[in-house]
């Protein structure tokens, strides 16, 4: 399928690459790395742009300023920004401004969005972000993003799926109540048996994600990692490889985004229904991965420290 001719500097770095997930994998470590690596270039607005699921299917609005107060204060920031900071604000100032152009016009060029990309590009071999949204986009999204330049890549992390989904479950309950278990149970219903308004449940179909990137790239420029075996020399050395960057020394101790309602655990009954509904992710993975398939994901989890 063909696109609309998009802005050249997508094709300048050696590697443009979007990191986009799975929630709750180590996404926010995998970021905090590469935005550390003198090589590579992560966005300077935040850590999730959530750019492409903002102007295409989902059409999620996480971020985007609609009241004019909102609009007024952050270009009142922005000027502050500029101002305050030097050239540095400057072009920070402007990366917030077409970034927020970016979430509100269908430009076919992505023009703002490169412009959000690039601010403070200067011959950055790899230049990406990551935005764990990004895997619930349709097939032909991600074809889009990828014939953004001929050296793009994708990175899909993956952590055990009953593991993943009652995390994710736990995290989004800890930013607006108390985490107990009977809202544990009441969510893994929800997703389960409501329709899943949350996606906490889609958000760990790790087969249908991998099936969506086999259509898009050839697999040379798609890695996966497991969230289990991520938080090694070896695999930051296939990381790194794999963005064509050299290899960096990584702090592996470093926490970041840990739900402090970790040791929250769901019912038996639930865990086994999440468990239940995931046995065709399981499958998949098995089969596709084979002996790279982590341990901890063959063991039984009915008592789990998910974090």
């Amino acid at each position: 399928m063909g696109f609309a001719a998009v802005d050249p500097r997508f094709a300048e770095p050696n590697c443009l690459f979007w990191c986009i997930g799975a929630q709750k994998a180590g996404t926010t470590w995998l970021h905090s790395y590469l935005a550390d690596h003198p090589q590579v270039l992560m966005p300077s607005v935040r850590k999730e742009l959530q750019y492409w699921n903002h102007v295409r299917p989902p059409f999620d609005t996480y971020g985007t300023q609609t009241t004019r107060g909102e609009l007024l204060k952050n270009r009142a920031r922005r000027l502050a920004m500029s101002v305050l900071k030097g050239e540095e604000g400057r072009l920070k100032a402007r990366a917030w401004a077409a970034f927020e152009r970016a979430l509100r016009t269908q430009d076919p060029a992505h023009v703002d969005y490169a412009n959000t990309l690039f601010a403070f590009f200067d011959g950055h071999r790899a230049v990406g972000e990551a935005s764990p949204e990004y895997a619930l986009l349709e097939a032909e999204t991600l074809q889009e993003m990828a014939a953004l330049s001929p050296k793009s890549r994708m990175i899909y992390i993956m952590r055990d799926p009953v593991e993943r989904m009652l995390s994710g479950i736990r995290f989004a309950l800890s930013r607006h109540a108390t985490v107990t278990p009977e809202a544990l149970d009441e969510r893994v219903t929800l997703a389960l048996d409501g329709g899943d308004p949350h996606r906490d449940f889609w958000r760990t179909r790790y087969d249908q994600v991998i099936s969506k990137l086999d259509a898009t790239l050839p697999k040379e420029r798609v890695a996966y990692f497991f969230y289990e075996t991520l938080f090694s020399e070896q695999e930051i050395a296939r990381l790194t490889e794999f963005l064509g960057v050299d290899p960096m020394p990584a702090d592996f101790e470093r926490k970041v985004w840990v739900t402090k309602s970790r040791e929250v655990m769901p019912s038996n009954t639930a865990i086994t229904r999440v468990k239940d509904a995931l046995q065709p992710v399981y499958r998949f993975v098995e089969d596709r991965f084979g002996t790279e398939l982590p341990d901890r994901w063959k063991r039984s989890f009915g008592a789990t420290d998910v974090t």
